[in-house]
């Protein structure tokens, strides 16, 4: 079965962050015809394509992809992975900044999974419901809830699911001025991170880091080299969303402008999976390897003898790309290698060529900026390159650790900003959006959000404040 072999290297795809890929693998498999007959089956690509949804910050997808996957699980009766998905709900729209769920919604959840013994999902709960206290300024329901999900982790003994926690924490800390707590907790986390690999993770606890300096009054040049080195990490990760919240704070303390109850909350900026969904999928797969010929093949009701070898063939090519991965992220994350400089190192000459172009595409977006013709595509950067589509993406992809349309965007994002700060309310937002590049003022609006946090109105009336 074609579509069940496409479920299982989804899967794989997410848990190696490759996000598009495995978008890919879910449609094909919702669109085939097994994917009609079975509705389990179709269940479960749809709650998959939802986290692809959500990473790719289609919220309103991911909510109804959620909620019809909540729906076919009630259906069947299945309690459980109805609550799943509507965590998954509540989870994608408190990222987004559009709530709509009493934290008596979450609380409910958190209830159901610790009467079913579900430790991760009762943490991932507490720890959402954390962060909803520290959104409305609720210091006493923060450390509450904080402190339930700290226990829970601490029965559970796992580094990924501590280390989001304690992100969480330190926001809470240092929003709420503790500083001193908030100071010991990012360096013991930093450690973690380093210890066990989570390179978005040690970006985030970075970002922390010179948001302590920034509260505790240090030096501008500490703060300043601080941000400098966080943003390095970010733009090494790909993380646009982080990069340009620093970027953003970066111009308040250079116009020292800065509020005292402000600061970024990396929590909400990463992309990827975050513990409870890695956890998930993980076991999903390990089921997978661990089942014999005949369970895996009554897995979704019908034999799939010649797709279960399939599927081993496909995780063991997973496994060994995980393998390279995890090489290439140890030169991002200082500590994981021989080097500490927090920026990917070219180990071969192939590797020197790619960054050589990727430096060059960028100083001909920063001093031509080709990306200002809405029209402009990756065959318009080849004329202008003289080099091969595939070549170009190769080097944005494996030097910028991004890729071409995340690319542009972020430059188109960064000119609208340009435009905001220099013309404030004498441009009108349809202006800004056709003057840096955007097709029409609904696509400019979701991805401006998507890349600083807020909306362009939002961020001129920042300025203005200013």
């Amino acid at each position: 079965m074609i579509s069940v072999e496409r479920y299982y290297l989804g899967l794989s795809c997410l848990l190696d962050a490759r996000i598009r890929k495995a978008g890919k693998q879910f449609k094909d498999a919702l669109d085939s015809e097994f994917a009609r007959k079975n509705t389990l089956f179709r269940e479960k690509c749809l709650s998959k394509l939802a986290l692809v949804l959500e990473n790719q910050h289609h919220i309103a997808e991911a909510e109804e992809a959620c909620l019809t996957s909540a729906s076919m699980a009630e259906a069947r009766g299945d309690s459980t992975s109805m609550m799943y998905y509507l965590l998954a709900l509540y989870k994608a729209e408190r990222k987004e900044g559009n709530s709509k769920r009493a934290p008596g919604d979450l609380e409910r959840l958190s209830a159901y999974f610790k009467r079913n013994h579900w430790q991760l999902a009762e943490i991932a709960c507490q720890q959402e419901l954390a962060a909803c206290c520290l959104k409305i300024g609720d210091k006493a329901g923060f450390e509450s809830h904080i402190l339930e999900a700290e226990l829970s982790c601490r029965k559970l003994e796992s580094p990924q699911v501590t280390a989001f926690v304690n992100l969480v924490k330190v926001e809470g800390l240092l929003k709420f001025g503790d500083c001193h707590a908030a100071l010991g907790l990012i360096r013991e986390s930093l450690e973690l991170c380093r210890q066990h690999n989570f390179p978005e993770l040690y970006a985030a606890f970075g970002v922390l880091e010179a948001e302590y300096l920034v509260k505790t009054n240090a030096p501008h040049n500490e703060i300043s080299l601080s941000f400098d080195a966080a943003l390095a990490r970010a733009q090494s990760m790909g993380l646009d969303r982080l990069c340009a919240s620093v970027k953003l704070r970066q111009m308040e303390l250079a116009d020292s402008s800065v509020s005292e109850d402000k600061m970024i909350m990396p929590g909400d900026l990463l992309s990827g999976l975050d513990y409870f969904e890695t956890s998930l999928i993980s076991d999903e797969l390990k089921q997978i390897r661990d089942k014999s010929d005949a369970e895996v093949s009554s897995v979704f009701g019908r034999p799939a003898l010649a797709s279960v070898i399939s599927v081993w063939l496909l995780l063991l090519f997973s496994s060994i790309f995980a393998s390279v991965l995890s090489l290439q992220l140890g030169n991002i994350v200082p500590g994981l290698s021989g080097d500490s400089s927090g920026v990917a190192v070219p180990d071969n000459d192939e590797d020197e060529k790619l960054l050589n172009l990727y430096q060059a595409i960028l100083e001909r977006m920063e001093t031509e900026k080709p990306f200002l013709d809405m029209n402009f595509s990756i065959s318009s950067l080849g004329v202008l390159m003289n080099r091969s589509e595939r070549y170009l993406s190769l080097a944005i992809n494996k030097a910028g650790k991004t890729n071409f349309n995340r690319l542009v965007i972020r430059f188109r994002v960064d000119e609208a900003c340009s435009l905001i700060r220099k013309y404030e309310k004498s441009i009108t937002m349809n202006e800004v959006a056709e003057m840096s590049g955007f097709a029409n003022r609904m696509s400019f609006t979701r991805r401006f959000k998507e890349i600083t946090g807020m909306s362009p109105t939002e961020y001129l009336d920042n300025i203005q404040v200013k």
